[in-house]
């Protein structure tokens, strides 16, 4: 009976509320911070595509198998150093962490309130904050776009680079042992 009667003098009432929280307008904050994640989302795009193509060159692939065999070196150096580290220091590493968690919680009630203080500014900012999220995505698909002939041209010439350098390092360890 209660709920009916909350339906009844809502319909009455014209209460426009809405439940979903996509129906509410954005602030200008929120744009500007949607625009930079969107423009670092294409930054991060084309590094990876960059990293890719990298990586597909010989020189990368060197690269690539001796970070792996020098992570593996260092795991295997963690584990063993862990292994002689006395309790007193493992209790003291996980207070740290627990002081660094204090310091998170911190930081971010501490951006939430800077937030919530930015907003009026935000609000009176909202033209240049369109202005600068348009030319972020302009800039990002610029460089998306520029990016790439360059790193090829780059892989290439480090790769002619680095058969030179094999080619004299071979010739120096040859010329080293005959003599």
């Amino acid at each position: 009976m209660k709920v009916l009667s909350l339906l009844v003098l809502v319909v009455f009432t014209g209460c426009q509320a809405s439940p979903f929280h996509a129906n509410q307008p954005t602030s200008h904050m929120d744009t500007l911070i949607h625009s930079y994640s969107d423009f670092k989302k294409i930054v991060i795009g084309t590094i990876k595509d960059i990293a890719k193509l990298l990586l597909e060159t010989e020189t990368g692939q060197d690269l690539s198998a001796r970070f792996i065999e020098g992570r593996d070196v260092v795991n295997t150096n963690m584990k063993e150093v862990q292994k002689h580290i006395p309790r007193r220091v493992h209790h003291v590493m996980g207070g740290f962490g627990m002081g660094i968690y204090g310091l998170a919680v911190t930081v971010e009630e501490w951006t939430t309130k800077t937030k919530r203080k930015l907003e009026p500014l935000a609000e009176r900012m909202s033209p240049v904050t369109e202005k600068v999220a348009v030319q972020l995505i302009q800039g990002a698909q610029q460089v998306r776009d520029v990016v790439p002939p360059l790193v090829q041209r780059l892989v290439e010439k480090v790769g002619l680079f680095s058969q030179q350098v094999q080619a004299r390092y071979d010739n120096f360890i040859e010329k080293f042992t005959t003599n």
